[in-house]
This record gives structure tokens, sequence and C-alpha cells, in this order.
């Protein structure tokens, strides 16, 4: 935005334009009348009365309309929602913040887990037994061994495990820690509705702005050309001298030269606009766009609020500071003992027996932090710091947006002060301009106050439209710099 604003004051800059945009070609100029042509056509021209001589100019052609095109601010409030990058980032922090919270606040539920297991003893995969029964003794007496390969080393089992805490301290902080911050997240998604709010405004009046330029770019060509053709008529009736055309179409280059920095302009600003509402190509406006319109749908939009204190990034900076105290009792909190409820059943069985074991149990288990190598202090530590970080953080944003608010109120009352002086400005250059013009047909003003009067008047002209959208765009300003955007 900035950038094309810089292109657009540049452009304004009609009187100091440089040596090499005077050197650039006139596309539809035609050549300077030599002294044998003045006497042939001078009868011809002192005999057709006055009037504005019909010009034409390469320049002189509009800069094409942009493809796309938003015709109100509620379009561009649309594209907002759907396409800002800065919204859906704002947005997927919430969306983490809210995932934090949840993890902790599984912290203080109970959790249920389970084991399976299934164990084979390679090496003893046979088994040898001995038959003793009479029948088959040999001698009588003696036992005969028998040997059967059976999977007598494979057994199965499981458990399940059910835990409660009892007395969890440093989880249940920790959950109102992750709903603090999942507010402080919610809180930066209301401030960055107003930044782009205002930033989309501004491009907005920066595409206006950059199109009203271009027009009056080519009105004062136009002008220009004329003057010149004016020129070239009394250069023919021996009225005036070669370095009175000289300086005319010095006069007509410099607009030219505008012409380019205008455009370009103004291409940058749609580029900017479209950036603005999340788009990778030229945004343009529509020529029935209303900027009081806009201004009067953003306050609809944006709802006032009575003091710095209720501004979105300053709830969010002291939501900040709060969050750095809950560090530090979060860090201090792991000295804390914890007390769980465990329940456990466990299931056994062996293949060889053929048997099958179940067995329950409960318990109430304490844990009790006594050394961790110092690592406590550390975290405490950290989190201090951290939170007189957030706290200077705080400080500075509220300084910040004081400054904005004070500023904000303060452009709108010179951005009126420069309308008035501008629009004054504009009416004398105009009569000075009417007069020069009248004065030169009559050969009683020369060709330097003729050129400078119309620069005065083009430079005038573009001043007092900058001056109108400077207005606008400072109204939005100190609107949106104490607002909370609901859209």
């Amino acid at each position: 935005m900035h950038s094309a604003r810089s292109s657009i004051a540049a452009a304004c800059a009609v009187v100091g334009f440089t040596s090499a945009v005077l050197a650039q070609p006139a596309p539809s100029s035609p050549a300077l009348p030599g002294p044998d042509a003045s006497a042939s056509s001078s009868a011809a021209v002192s005999a057709a009365p006055f009037s504005p001589p019909s010009v034409d100019d390469a320049y002189l052609r509009a800069v094409p309309e942009a493809q796309d095109r938003i015709g109100s601010w509620t379009q561009a409030v649309e594209r907002l929602r759907a396409r800002s990058t800065d919204m859906q980032l704002a947005m997927l922090e919430v969306v983490r913040a809210e995932a934090q919270a949840r993890v902790a606040l599984a912290g203080s539920l109970p959790t249920i887990t389970g084991s399976a297991n299934l164990t084979d003893n390679l090496l003893r995969k046979e088994i040898t037994t001995y038959d003793t029964s009479p029948m088959l003794q040999t001698p009588p007496g003696a036992p005969i061994p028998v040997t059967t390969t059976i999977p007598a080393a494979v057994t199965y089992g499981g458990t399940l495990t059910l835990t409660q805490p009892l007395l969890a301290l440093r989880a249940w902080h920790a959950k109102g820690t992750a709903e603090m911050a999942r507010d402080a997240a919610r809180l930066g998604v209301e401030e960055r509705k107003r930044t782009i709010a205002l930033g989309a405004a501004s491009a907005i009046v920066s595409v206006v702005t950059a199109e009203r330029v271009a027009e009056l770019n080519r009105v004062g060509l136009r002008g220009a050309l004329e003057r010149l053709q004016l020129t070239r008529r009394r250069f023919a009736l021996g009225a005036s001298n070669a370095l009175d055309v000289l300086r005319v179409e010095q006069d007509a280059a410099q607009a030219r030269g505008a012409i380019v920095q205008g455009d370009d302009a103004l291409l940058r600003s749609r580029e900017a606009l479209g950036l603005a509402l999340g788009v990778g190509h030229p945004v343009g406006v529509e020529r029935e766009i209303s900027l009081d319109d806009i201004l009067a749908t953003t306050r609809r939009m944006c709802e006032a609020q009575g003091s710095i204190e209720q501004r979105a990034d300053i709830l969010s900076a002291r939501k900040q500071v709060e969050l750095g105290e809950r560090s530090i009792r979060d860090a201090e909190l792991q000295y804390a003992p914890t007390i769980n409820f465990v329940s456990r059943t466990d299931l056994y069985s062996e293949r060889l027996a053929n048997s099958r074991h179940v067995a329950w149990s409960i318990a109430g288990v304490l844990t009790v932090p006594i050394w961790d190598g110092g690592a406590r202090e550390g975290y405490v530590r950290e989190a201090s710091v951290q939170r007189d970080q957030a706290v200077a953080r705080a400080e500075a944003a509220r300084r910040g947006a004081r400054i904005e608010v004070e500023q904000a109120r303060r452009a709108v009352t010179v951005a009126e002060s420069a309308l008035a002086v501008s629009r004054n400005t504009r009416d004398l250059a105009m009569q000075q301009e009417k007069l020069a013009k009248t004065s030169f047909e009559i050969g009683k003003a020369t060709s330097f106050e003729l050129v400078d009067a119309g620069r005065q008047l083009r430079a005038a002209e573009i001043n007092l439209a900058v001056a109108e959208f400077n207005l606008v765009e400072a109204k939005l300003a100190a609107h949106l710099a104490l607002a909370k955007c609901a859209w």
C-alpha cells in the first residue's frame, strides 16, 4: 500500500520532471512549421475563427480496466473472509490453541491402556516323560522313557490398566493456562480483523485515487496539446517564435511523463488491492463505487470503542502478561506431588499346563518430585523472563495505540484543512490558466506564462483529488484506530 501511495505521489510531481522524460518522442506531434510555410498559411489561419483544436495522442488512451473488479465494501469483506491469508493464519492460531486446551484437559481425566504378549522359548521344543505302567516295563520296575515334541514354552497374556489422577495440581493449572491462551488467540483474530479492514479500505482508496490521478493526467496532456496547437497556430501567423513552440513541446513531454508514472501507480495500486483481498492478480474498482458508502459500511461493521484499553491488541497484550504469570506458577508446580488411582487386570495363560490365570489389583500411587538436577529452577527463571517480556510488550502496545489514535484523529483535521486549501488553489489556478490562455491568444502573454499556468492547473487538480481521497482515508483510519470489527 505504501509503495502504491508513493508512486501516486511521484506521479503528482509534474513540474520537476527530468530531461530524460522531456526527450520522449511525441507519438502524434506534427513537425514544426518552417518560415516558408508561415507566410503561405497565414491568410488561411487568420481567416478561420479560433476554436479549441482537436488533439490526438497515443498517451491519451486510458489504462485498460482490470478484469477483476469490486463495487462495494461488502464484496471486499466477502473476499477477505474467503481468501485473506492473514485471516486464515489468525483462525488457525485459534484452532491450535483449542487443541492445546484439549491436551491440557486430558491431564486430569482417566486414562486406559492395554497390552498383550506372546512368548515362545526357542531353546526348549522337546520334553521327555517316563511311562511307569507295569505292562510296558522291561525288565519289570524300570520306567520307559517317552519323548514328546510340544510347544511347551509358548505363553501368552495381557494387561488392562486404568489410571485416574486424584491429585494433579500442575495438570489442573495447565488446563486454565491453555484456556487463557485460547482466549488470547481469539483476541488476536479480532485485532487481525481490524488491521485487515484498515489495509483493504486503504487499498481501495488508493486505487480510486490512482484512477482519478490517471484521468487528470490525461486531461493535463490534452490541455498541453491544445496549447501546443495554439502556439503553432500563432507561429504560423508570425506572432510567436520557435522558442515558444519548443517550450510548449516540453510541457507536453512532461505531461506524457506524468501519465507514465501515474499509470504505473495505478497498476501497482490494483496489485496491492489484490494482495490485500487475498488474490494473486490485480483487482480494480467499479466506476460507481462510493467511498462514502465504504466509510459508512465500515462504521457499521466495526464498532467504535470508548478507550484504547478496549482495543483487541491491548486486551491480547494484557492476556499475555497473565499467561506469563501462570507460566511461572506452572513451573513452580513441578515441585507438587501427584496421587493416582490405578486399577490393573492381568491375564496369563500357559499351553503346557493348559491353564489360565487372572489377577486384579488396585493401588494408590503417590509421586513426590525430589531432585531433577536443577531443571525446575531453570524453568521458573525462564518463565519469569517471559513474563517480564510480556509486560514490556504490553506497555509498548499501549503507547503505540495511544499515539496511533491521536495521530489518526489529528490526520482528519489536517486532511480537512488541506482539502479546503487545495480546493481554493485549484479555483485560482483555473482562473489563472483561463486568463493566460486568453492573454496569449491576443499576444499579451508569453508562452512561458501560458505553460506555467497550465502546469499549475494540472498540479492543483491532482492535489485536490488526492486531498479528497486523503480525507476519506483519514476518516477510515481514525475510526478503525479505536474500533472492534465483527465481520
